[in-house]
């Protein structure tokens, strides 16, 4: 009686065979337990539970793109929100077939309220989904980011005046009186810096006073300055 008081869990392996196991699946297999030092002044005589089940998978690794979702985040009147981005495009994941295979879509979200007026970084989770779009949750998979920095720019914006650079125009020709029509007359450009204050139009062209007659139409790009 003596011996078996200080008797700990140190004493005892548990052990279960795995010679049955042939193929991914889930399996009801007897548990072992035996003496880790062989002594004759005790034996085992039973043990509870005499079985366990034991799911074998095999380990895949796939890239899933990050998504990035911001519902309630919207731009303030007079600005523009784009697209909002992660620092990192592609999580990778590795774990059980069965779990990896569910796996419809990675994304993270951002759950705050708010109106914008300038660019927000924060931070954020990531989540996996499945095709039904309930949230996937399992301590099998393991993934090399667990959280991302998310950034939403935010653009200051304004309606400029479209206007026309002509050259090659003769001399004493009163340019301001030459008859024209845009197929559309003001632009909206979105600036992330408050430069966009000093700019009153966009110019388009040079159109080659040479090259136009009554009637001539003429197809413009419109060129923006680097930051607008």
């Amino acid at each position: 009686r003596y011996t078996v008081q200080n008797l700990t869990a140190d004493d005892f392996t548990a052990r279960v065979s795995l010679s049955s196991v042939t193929r991914a699946g889930t399996y009801t297999l007897s548990i072992q337990v035996i003496r880790n030092v062989v002594s004759d002044e005790y034996t085992i005589t039973s043990w509870t539970p005499e079985e366990i089940q034991l799911t074998f998978d095999q380990i895949v690794t796939r890239t899933f793109p990050v998504e990035v979702n911001t519902p309630n985040l919207t731009a303030a009147d007079g600005y523009l929100m784009e697209t909002p981005y992660a620092d990192i495009d592609y999580v990778t994941v590795t774990g059980p077939q069965t779990e990896v295979d569910q796996i419809s879509r990675c994304a993270v979200t951002i759950d705050a309220e708010r109106e914008l007026t300038e660019t927000l970084t924060t931070s954020g989770t990531i989540q996996f989904y499945d095709a039904a779009g309930s949230v996937i949750e399992s301590e099998n998979l393991e993934y090399d980011h667990d959280t991302v920095t998310v950034t939403i720019p935010i653009y200051k914006t304004r309606t400029l005046d479209l206007q026309v650079e002509f050259v090659n125009v003769p001399r004493g020709f009163p340019i301001e009186q030459l008859g024209y029509t845009l197929s559309r007359d003001t632009i909206l450009v979105a600036s992330p810096s408050e430069t966009i204050d000093n700019i009153d139009a966009i110019t388009v062209g040079p159109i080659d006073f040479r090259e136009i007659d009554i009637g001539t139409e003429i197809t413009l790009d419109i060129t923006l300055n680097a930051g607008l």
